[in-house]
């Protein structure tokens, strides 16, 4: 066999479809449920996909764009592989940025939960459950799938369409099974989720709108069983501070007190508002439209004028 036969040959599109695929394989059913070591190796290649493709279209505009400092740039340099490269979240803003602003990636809420589980898998080796790996593989490979077809190819003139579409049915023959198990396992909840947007969250483990908050003594993903212990906790663990750091004056104040019941309340993404922040009562899920400027809790606004709560607007009248 010659040298040459045995050389490894992946363009930028074609190895991160093969992550994709290997992520496929990975986490689809096989004789049985997928191993812990496949479910690990899901993650961290699903996680590489995403880098990988993200870079490619920088790359496609300029190759200096997947550099972290750009200005720095060297041609040799970079076919060496000898610099450092940006993370995903950086890459999208310049994918935004740098290539077309109207590219659609899909919520970043996605690619964060994504992010973070690989980062437990390879630096802490904390477990995870099958389902919540599953259900966020879904919405990250049909939206990597859809960035490759709508944006990448379209800007790559030396793409190898063929090859290319072979890998990507493969990727989408391997992703039926595992969004129909995944859609099994959703059916039962539809009926609890019913009428509770307003106050189901996005899980931080497999990034579905399937976390109640209810008033139990305990916040828990629905669909993967993530717990997040009580409300006050969960609160925090949802802003990723913790109150040390705020009182430190490390970290900005994320957690506020609900006018209406106590509770820790905070801004975060809802079921029914899933592309903007809303704010939500962890304990109780009390209605709350912002921040009273006179005593600072998280409140129902009765004087919008003035961003004041009923209790401070009632306070100020009484003097009079």
């Amino acid at each position: 066999m010659s040298n040459e036969s045995k050389r490894i040959h992946f363009p930028p599109i074609l190895n991160g479809l093969d992550y994709l695929e290997s992520t496929v394989e990975l986490l689809g059913p096989k004789k049985g449920e997928p191993s812990a070591r496949d479910v690990k190796y899901g993650v961290l290649h699903l996680q590489a996909a995403v880098e990988t493709l993200l870079k490619a279209r920088l790359a496609l505009e300029e190759n200096k764009w997947v550099w972290v400092f750009p200005d720095d740039y060297d041609e040799a340099r970079h076919q060496a592989g000898d610099f450092a490269s940006v993370g995903w979240e950086e890459a999208i803003k310049r994918v935004k940025k740098q290539c077309d602003p109207e590219t659609e990636i899909g919520p970043k809420r996605i690619y964060r939960a994504l992010a973070k589980m690989r980062n437990r898998f390879q630096h802490l080796g904390v477990s995870e459950s099958h389902t919540a790996v599953e259900a966020l593989a879904i919405p990250v490979l049909d939206n990597l799938l859809r960035f490759v077809t709508a944006d990448l190819l379209p800007n790559d003139d030396g793409a190898d369409w063929l090859d290319v579409d072979r890998s990507m049915e493969r990727v989408r023959a391997g992703l039926g099974p595992i969004k129909e198990l995944v859609a099994l396992r959703l059916a039962p909840l539809r009926e609890q989720l019913k009428d509770q947007e307003e106050t189901t969250l996005a899980c931080l483990s497999c990034a579905r709108f399937t976390v109640i908050v209810d008033g139990s003594d305990t916040i828990t993903c629905a669909l993967c069983g993530r717990s997040y212990g009580a409300s006050s906790e969960a609160a925090w663990e949802y802003t990723g501070t913790d109150p040390y750091l705020v009182a430190k004056g490390r970290d900005s104040q994320m957690v506020y007190d609900c006018a209406e019941c106590g509770g820790a309340a905070i801004r975060t993404a809802v079921a029914s508002a899933p592309d903007r922040e809303s704010w939500v009562c962890f304990q109780y899920g009390c209605q709350i439209d912002g921040l009273c400027e006179y005593c600072g809790q998280a409140a129902h606004i009765a004087f919008e004028e003035a961003d004041m709560c009923q209790d401070c607007l009632d306070s100020r009248f009484a003097k009079f």
